[in-house]
C-alpha cells in the first residue's frame, strides 16, 4: 500500500463517499414503515466505519490522510443520504 500513488486513495475515497451516500439513501427508501429517524442510517454509517477500521488493519502502509479522512466520513456521508432521501 506505501506505493499506491495519490490519486489511487482518491479513487478509494470517491468509492467510498459514494457507498455510504448510496447506503443512507437506500436505506431511508426501504424503511419508511419501521424507522422514521436516523437511527438505521447511522447504523449503516457505523458498520462502514468499522470495515475501514479493518481495512486499515489487514492493509498497512496507508497515509495517515486517507485514513483519517476515510473514518471521519462515513456517518456523515451517510446522513446526507438520509436527508436527500426523506
Amino acid at each position: 500500500m506505501a506505493h499506491v500513488p495519490p490519486l489511487g486513495y482518491v479513487i478509494v475515497l470517491i468509492g467510498y463517499f459514494l457507498a455510504s451516500f448510496a447506503g443512507g439513501f437506500i436505506v431511508t427508501k426501504m424503511s419508511r414503515q419501521v424507522s422514521q429517524g436516523i437511527t438505521l442510517p447511522v447504523i449503516v454509517g457505523t458498520i462502514l466505519t468499522l470495515g475501514m477500521i479493518g481495512n486499515i488493519f489487514m492493509l498497512p502502509g496507508q497515509p495517515i490522510w486517507f485514513i483519517i479522512i476515510g473514518l471521519l466520513m462515513f456517518v456523515p456521508v451517510t446522513l446526507f443520504g438520509h436527508r436527500l432521501a426523506r
